[in-house]
């Protein structure tokens, strides 16, 4: 299902047209340790991807699935705490609607929390994009996102996660 790449694209750059194979991997050297990359479309209708944001797989049978634009690697803002197998990754940046790009779907990113996450906590994807301190069930049932490394301190605030969801 996943492409391997490893020249050229920045991680940082999107754009209204398709660059490369949705799906494909870049591998990046992080701060804490190698950081996967995986291209993706924003193929929310009215809602850009925010630095933070946890963003889910398109539902199949979707108007925009029908039309074939790219399936599994079709992408929204999180709408509450899914599996980790429909978790793309999370957005490090701006990616507006109708565009494609760049998310991190394993190694240490930004997530953006909902206010409740203390450091050391695993959490799990949650409503508009954000990411929340699992429960024991949540964890039993793989619907994790990753660990928190910092808490985020208010509503929308920006932590430092390991995340895993390939």
């Amino acid at each position: 299902m996943y492409k391997s790449f490893t020249d050229g694209g920045s991680t940082t750059d999107t754009s209204t047209t398709k660059e490369v194979e949705l799906g494909t991997l870049q591998v990046v050297d992080g701060e804490g340790g190698p950081v996967t990359w995986v291209y993706v479309y924003n193929d929310h209708a009215s809602d850009h991807w925010f630095n933070g944001a946890v963003i889910v797989r398109e539902a199949v049978g979707s108007a925009t699935h029908a039309a074939g634009k790219g399936m599994a690697f079709d992408g929204i803002l999180s709408g509450g705490t899914l599996h980790n197998d429909q978790i793309l990754g999370v957005a490090q940046g701006v990616i507006e609607d109708g565009e494609y790009g760049w998310i991190v779907c394993k190694g240490v990113c930004t997530v953006k929390g909902d206010g409740s996450v203390a450091a050391g906590e695993q959490i799990v994807s949650h409503t508009t994009g954000l990411a929340d301190t699992a429960t024991s069930a949540e964890i039993d049932d793989s619907k994790g996102l990753g660990i928190a490394l910092t808490a985020d301190d208010a509503v929308t605030a920006l932590m430092t996660a390991i995340i895993d969801v390939m």
